[in-house]
């Protein structure tokens, strides 16, 4: 299947999106499909952070974890998001959580490390660049 991605990225934090590229664009909320699903409300989500449009993204991302609690990329999605309102603990609650599911998640870890900089927990956040730096070496 072929794919696109797109990386967001402040202050060296990157959401990595990953998504058939046959997909078709975002919708308008009155147009939301009954159907709509975890990944509908995560790609609506990354595209409204991807605008900017922090307040709208979270909304969104907010639905995606109560319809698949077992999608990591959700959770590091919305910490993202998170990151950019300044909602620090917040965003480490929600990479923690994306860690929990996939332990390997190198960029759960890198964007973990820069929300416990910025709470001022120099130790968690070099902890955390650390795994993530190991992970990466694996990778």
């Amino acid at each position: 299947m072929k794919t696109s991605s797109t990386d967001l990225r402040w202050l060296g934090a990157v959401c990595e999106l990953h998504f058939p590229a046959t997909r078709k664009a975002n919708l308008p909320a009155a147009a939301i499909p009954a159907t709509a699903d975890a990944y509908y409300y995560y790609r609506q989500g990354r595209e409204q952070a991807g605008r900017n449009e922090f307040s709208e993204a979270l909304r969104s991302l907010n639905h995606a974890p109560q319809l698949d609690p077992q999608r990591a990329t959700s959770y590091n999605a919305r910490g993202y998001v998170c990151l950019r309102l300044q909602s620090f603990a917040k965003a480490i609650v929600d990479f923690s959580d994306a860690i929990r599911l996939r332990p390997d998640y190198t960029n759960a870890y890198q964007n973990r490390a820069i929300a416990r900089r910025h709470l001022g927990d120099a130790k968690g956040a070099v902890a955390d660049r650390q795994r993530a730096a190991e992970f990466a070496d694996r990778h």
